[in-house]
């Protein structure tokens, strides 16, 4: 039974010295009942000093078994490391990875941010364009009008104007009729004069 304690797992090491105290404390209580009590108690003593010894034992059997549990969990971890060190790796540089693809991602998202920017720039110069052309052609169109008004207005001058050449034409010549025949009247007048004081 005591052997037993001694493949108990590290756990149970409070519960194996409790039942090796347990197990001192009932033989020395069941030699306490016998009637020799100074043998029985020198015997008792004897009996809880193995005992001791034993649970000293025990002790030191579970610290070398905890040892080697550390050692063993230790070479384990490390083994594991060893194992998982390339997954950890292919893990840390598909995180690295991810990293610059984020970084590239909100790279991309600013420059498209601005290029949008400068796209809603554009068209509003583009809007602001085709307003000033709107203008510009009305203007034209009214500088058109006016053109066409003045040249109607021009050509109706050169009628008016030819009008008033073929007045002043016809004018010089009544004028050089009246010239003409106020010359005759006065040369019938001279000679009516000329015949009267003869």
């Amino acid at each position: 039974m005591l052997w037993a304690f001694l493949h108990l797992p590290l756990g149970n090491e409070l519960l194996s010295n409790y039942l090796v105290r347990l197990l001192i404390f009932e033989i020395s209580d069941h030699h306490l009942r016998k009637k020799d009590h100074l043998s029985s108690y020198s015997m008792d003593s004897q009996t809880i000093e193995e005992l001791i010894t034993l649970q000293e034992q025990i002790g030191s059997t579970i610290v070398r078994k905890r040892r080697k549990e550390s050692e063993d969990l230790r070479d384990q971890v490390e083994h594991l490391e060893y194992r998982l060190a390339p997954s950890i790796y292919r893990c840390q540089k598909v995180n690295t990875t991810k990293a610059e693809l984020s970084r590239k991602y909100e790279q991309l998202g600013n420059e498209k941010e601005i290029l949008e920017r400068k796209l809603e720039q554009q068209d509003q110069s583009h809007l602001d364009l085709t307003e000033t052309l709107r203008q510009e052609k009305k203007i034209a169109d009214s500088f058109r009008e006016e053109v066409g008004t003045l040249k109607v207005k021009h050509f109706k001058s050169g009628i008016k104007i030819e009008r008033f050449e073929e007045r002043g034409i016809a004018i010089k010549k009544v004028i050089s009729e009246l010239k003409a025949k106020f010359g005759g009247t006065l040369r019938s007048f001279s000679d009516i004069d000329d015949t009267s004081n003869s």
